[in-house]
């Protein structure tokens, strides 16, 4: 997608829908991104929420937040990303089919870095194998 997402591309239909149009209607992908160095975890919610086509153009906008050292420790930012894909795959795997090269390049990175985003404690349970299961579940799809 070359356009930017229209609003009915971003927004659901639900409150939370609206907060995600707010958020992102309008912008491109760099200013997209600045978002999330201001507030990852309120940004990165809004992902469960948007429609495919938002979804597909706006998720890759998290990686350079998630590739900074500003993502150090920020272990609040992951769950809500891990839930909208865990979600999508469910509901709409074939906005997860469009970007999945990106999907899996920011979930491969994520488990080689639970550390540096303070993920290895008994709080966050089996993280791994629940990220191991993401990827496995987007590479069976590559392959069909």
């Amino acid at each position: 997608m070359n356009t930017l997402p229209s609003k009915e591309d971003i927004n659901d239909g639900t409150l939370d829908g609206d907060y995600a149009e707010r958020n992102f209607y309008g912008k491109n992908i760099h200013e997209a991104a600045q978002l999330f160095f201001e507030s990852s975890e309120y940004y990165a919610e809004d992902f469960l929420w948007m429609k495919d086509k938002g979804f597909v153009f706006y998720f890759p906008s998290v990686e350079p937040y998630l590739l900074s050292d500003e993502s150090d420790n920020d272990y609040e930012c992951i769950s809500p990303l891990l839930s909208a894909i865990d979600f999508k795959l469910k509901y709409s795997p074939a906005a997860i089919d469009q970007i999945s090269d990106v999907i899996l390049r920011i979930l491969i990175y994520i488990l080689n870095n639970l550390e540096k985003f303070d993920m290895l404690d008994e709080l966050w349970g089996d993280c791994p194998g629940k990220i191991q299961n993401l990827i496995d579940r987007i590479k069976s799809r590559q392959c069909n």
